[in-house]
C-alpha cells in the first residue's frame, strides 16, 4: 500500500500492524507486564507473568516482545488488551 510520506516503491523491512477499533467499540484497556532476568533466559519469570493473565476475565489479545540490553539483561514484555471494561476491572481486582 502506498503512503504519501514514503519514497516510491519503498518496502518496509518487516511487517507492521495497525490496530483498529470496531465501530461499536467503546472501551479498550491495556496492561503492560514486563519481566527482566540478568542471569538466565527469564523463562520462569515470563511464565509467571503470563499466568497473571489467565482466567475467565483475562485479556482476549496478548502480544509479546523481548530484548537483550547492553548489560546482558533479558527483558520480556506482554501487552494485554481487553475490549470489555468490566472484565478488565474484575481481572485487575483479582490480582
Amino acid at each position: 500500500m502506498s503512503r504519501p510520506n514514503t519514497p516510491p516503491n519503498w518496502t518496509a523491512p518487516f511487517d507492521a500492524y495497525e490496530a483498529r477499533y470496531l465501530d461499536e467499540q467503546k472501551h479498550l484497556a491495556v496492561a503492560y507486564i514486563g519481566v527482566q532476568d540478568r542471569g538466565g533466559d527469564g523463562a520462569g519469570s515470563a511464565a509467571a507473568a503470563r499466568a497473571l493473565l489467565d482466567g475467565d476475565d483475562g485479556p482476549r489479545i496478548v502480544e509479546q516482545g523481548w530484548s537483550n540490553d547492553v548489560a546482558g539483561a533479558h527483558t520480556k514484555i506482554l501487552l494485554a488488551y481487553w475490549r470489555d471494561a468490566e472484565a478488565f476491572a474484575r481481572w485487575r481486582g483479582s490480582k
